[in-house]
């Protein structure tokens, strides 16, 4: 447990130090809210059928959980389980994120056939297109109209400089960070479906870096909805 918390903090601060680095904000210390925790497979946890084993400062302790019909998947053997995080929520409900992984057979890119480029930007937060002339736009201005919004509210709020005020703004941030995050996680979801429905055995993206999109380059064969 002790170990997990070091790796986090290490993490955190790492990820800082690359947001620094790119200009993208300004030193400072993080603050932890004692809302969720990393646990390690095999060393803080274990799964034994519908039960989940979890090491705490009172001792080794069994829950039950629910298993979903979409999990037996991935409680078949065939899936290697890692760091998985404890989240309690805001209404004091918990949640165990599962961490899985497994290895699967890549296409060489030299013996594909079938492309996709995906451009993201500001009018539409992606738009993809196959080498077949296939054309798909998506979440065109929602992200925009997001972004619009909460930089005028914090403009608002930053021309008061109350105490209230900060304690709004800081709200905000996170809000519109969870909002994003969600927005790009199933905006990437979409561009993989749209690239499975085309037989599309490679997706190209330009280079992502400094931007807020957590779209990410992938190889796309049949099992790679798997992972997601």
């Amino acid at each position: 447990m002790s170990c997990n918390v070091v790796r986090q903090v290490t993490g955190t601060y790492r990820t800082l130090q690359a947001q620094i680095k790119a200009k993208k904000t300004e030193w400072q210390q993080i603050a932890y809210a004692p809302s969720s925790m990393t646990f390690s497979f095999g060393r803080d946890f274990s799964l034994d059928g519908d039960e989940i084993g979890l090491t705490t400062l009172e001792g080794r302790r069994k829950y039950r959980f629910f298993r979903y019909p979409h999990m037996e998947q991935y409680l078949d053997g065939s899936w290697k389980f890692g760091a998985s995080k404890l989240v309690k929520h805001q209404d004091g409900a918990y949640s165990f994120h599962l961490c899985c992984e497994r290895e699967t057979e890549t296409r060489e890119v030299t013996k594909s056939s079938t492309f996709m480029g995906v451009d993201v930007g500001q009018n539409f937060l992606a738009v993809a297109s196959t080498t077949d002339k296939k054309c798909r736009f998506f979440c065109g201005g929602k992200a925009r109209d997001l972004r619009m919004i909460y930089s005028t509210m914090r403009k608002r709020l930053q021309s008061k400089g109350t105490r209230s005020a900060k304690r709004m703004l800081k709200h905000l941030s996170g809000r519109e960070r969870r909002l994003m995050t969600d927005m790009n996680h199933r905006v990437s979801k979409e561009i993989v479906e749209f690239a499975v429905q085309n037989k599309v055995d490679v997706i190209g993206l330009e280079d992502l870096t400094g931007s807020d999109s957590c779209l990410e380059e992938a190889e796309v064969h049949p099992s790679f909805l798997d992972v997601l």
